[in-house]
Order: C-alpha cells, then structure tokens, then sequence
C-alpha cells in the first residue's frame, strides 16, 4: 500500500524506524479527522447558508425602513413649505 507521499508503508516505517501499524494508525487517524472535518464544513456551509438567508432577509426590512424615513422626511419639508407659504399669505392680507 502506498501513501499521499507515494511510498510505501514498509519504506516509511523503516525510514521513520517505527513499525508498520503505527503508520496505518497514523494514515487511519488522518483519514478520521478528514472525514470529521467535511462533515462539521458541510454543516457549517449549511449554517452560513441560513444565516445568510437570514441577513439578507434584514436588509431587505432595513431597507424599506430607511426608504419609508426618506419619503416621509420629504413630506415634512412640502409640509413645512406649505405651512411657511400659508403664513406669508395670511400675514400679506392682513
């Protein structure tokens, strides 16, 4: 059986000066750990995936909050022109 270095196991294990199940222990823990590893990144994918949603969904509210503040920021200014151009006329016909 050859490794990811493309050795084989007996080359490494004497190389290393250790015994060949040590080295299947090593390969096994290694591929584990892989396995752990895509499975909490696929959940994790998921849970950004959500959260996402979740912000984007926010956004959108904010954002017709901040439109419905402009809209009615300039009705107050045409209400405040309107009240303004009432005052001059009545102080005018007096």
């Amino acid at each position: 059986m050859m490794l990811a270095s493309g050795y084989p196991v007996q080359e490494i294990s004497k190389s290393l000066g250790i015994g060949e199940n040590l080295v299947y222990r090593w390969k096994n823990d290694n591929n584990a750990e892989k396995d752990n590893n895509s499975e909490n990144s696929a959940s994790t994918q998921s849970d950004l995936f959500v959260e996402n949603e979740q912000m984007k969904a926010e956004l959108r509210c904010t954002e017709q909050e901040r439109n419905i503040l402009k809209k009615s920021r300039e009705l107050v200014k045409i209400n405040t022109a309107i009240d303004k151009l009432k005052m001059k006329y009545l102080l005018q016909r007096q």
